[in-house]
């Protein structure tokens, strides 16, 4: 999947001095945010299906428009490809019904 993204450009030439500590203060403190419920309601839609039919998962994080998680659902029939994204406005350029059954 060849894409026309910018290149990334960053003053940060290795691993960030204080990731372990932030890593570390995330993981020991309980998410204080209560979820809205339509996000509720599709986290419980995706649990069932696949516990229904378990398969590996490929997550497709900030997914903009979802053309990525598309192509990566046809490459990979046999997982699970969850697109992830922010902005309905982007998520409705593609059509539901172009989605493979595995997307």
């Amino acid at each position: 999947m060849r894409g026309r993204s910018r290149n990334i450009e960053s003053s940060q030439s290795g691993v960030h001095t204080n990731l372990e500590k932030v890593l570390r203060r995330h993981v020991e403190s309980n998410y204080a945010k209560p979820f809205s419920e339509h996000t509720g309601t599709a986290f419980k839609q995706l649990t069932n299906l696949i516990n229904r039919n378990a398969k590996p998962i490929i997550l497709d994080s900030g997914c903009g428009t979802g053309l990525a998680s598309i192509l990566l659902a046809e490459r990979h029939p046999d997982h699970w490809v969850i697109g992830l994204d922010k902005s309905v406005h982007r998520l409705d350029k593609h059509r539901a019904e172009a989605a493979p059954p595995n997307l």
